[in-house]
This record gives structure tokens, sequence and C-alpha cells, in this order.
């Protein structure tokens, strides 16, 4: 398979796995209330619904 000039393509973010302790820091964050769930996530690089759902589960 060849690519024509000028097709691009869509890198994809491999996967991520955090550990707990980091997973309980940005809950623990969200739940203290001090930051926006939107600066949450920018500020950790996440998207926001991992953030409540790590939230949740905490």
């Amino acid at each position: 398979m060849s690519r024509e000039s000028g097709e691009t393509t869509i890198s994809r973010r491999a996967r991520r796995q955090h550990a707990p302790a980091f997973q309980a820091k940005v809950a623990s964050a969200a739940i203290k209330g001090e930051m926006a769930l939107a600066q949450l996530a920018d500020h950790f690089d996440m998207h926001p619904s991992q953030i409540t759902q790590w939230k949740s589960q905490l």
C-alpha cells in the first residue's frame, strides 16, 4: 500500500496506565474544588470525564 502525496494520517495516543496514587491525587484535587474540572483536565493532561470517573470511585 503506497500513500499518495498530500495524504495525512491521524496519529492516536497510546493508552496510558495511571498508578492508583496518581488517580487518588487527581480525584482528591477534584473533590477539593480549588480548580474547575476543565482546568484540572488541562493541568493533568487528561479528559474531564476520566477525572469525574475517578472522583466517583473515590
